[in-house]
């Protein structure tokens, strides 16, 4: 493999990376607070975009009006005019850290929380701002990433109890709850880190503490399809 750009800067561990709004660009955030816009065309000229208090778990930036949020260790969901460079909000909904924040379509955003709660809210179409609407308790333990499908009917939740909860994305109503086949085995690790639905086929992707990335028919009750043994740590995105 050949190291095309290194981008150094940050202070502690990049947590989240999106892209950015202009060509060539992207996003990191981090365990030192700070978001940085990067250049693949000028990897040495990191930009400062916002700096938090706290340790950076994830990242959204709303393309149409520059809203960026910004979930923390701690729970924290910060709003950043990028336009403007200003924070215009924050808000203390979760109790512990938020580990993905995704678009859910008709501007509704999700986040993830280290709380077991799944927070969803409301993004300003006509001006950056955020509106919470609601706070959903989904079990005791994390929330580790969050996946929609390809239609936005479903809502797929990587949960460190051993399960993949589905949820629809009306109400937010369970109709599913995928278990990890290890549950009740002892000390082996079976809590779910990451959820991908595939873009074109009937299949969910997930990757867990045990290192095993495991493929699902959405089609056919989330049967499973596949379990790899793809590492040797645990699979987070």
């Amino acid at each position: 493999m050949h190291v095309i750009h290194t981008f150094t800067g940050h202070k502690g561990p990049v947590y989240d990376l999106i892209l950015g709004t202009e060509k060539d660009t992207f996003l990191s955030g981090s365990g030192d607070g700070k978001v940085v816009r990067w250049s693949i065309q000028a990897p040495d000229q990191g930009e400062v975009l916002a700096t938090v208090d706290q340790a950076i778990f994830s990242l959204f930036l709303e393309a149409g009006t520059g809203m960026l949020l910004i979930g923390t260790e701690g729970g924290d969901l910060h709003v950043v005019d990028v336009n403007q460079g200003r924070e215009i909000h924050r808000f203390q909904v979760h109790q512990k850290g938020i580990f993905r924040i995704i678009d859910l379509g008709d501007g509704k955003v999700a986040c993830a929380g280290g709380d077991g709660c799944l927070s969803i809210w409301r993004a300003n179409v006509q001006a950056p701002g955020l509106a919470f609407l609601r706070n959903i308790p989904i079990m005791e333990g994390k929330i580790r990433d969050l996946a929609l499908s390809p239609d936005g009917g479903s809502l797929a939740l990587a949960c460190g109890d051993g399960t993949i909860r589905i949820l629809e994305t009306v109400h937010f109503n369970e109709i599913g709850t995928l278990e990890h086949p290890d549950i009740g085995k002892g000390s082996i690790p079976v809590g779910y880190s990451g959820v991908a639905y595939h873009p074109a086929k009937p299949v969910l992707l997930s990757g867990g503490k045990d290192g095993h990335l495991r493929a699902w028919h959405t089609g056919e009750g989330y049967r499973q399809l596949h379990a790899l043994p793809a590492h040797k740590g645990g699979i987070y995105r």
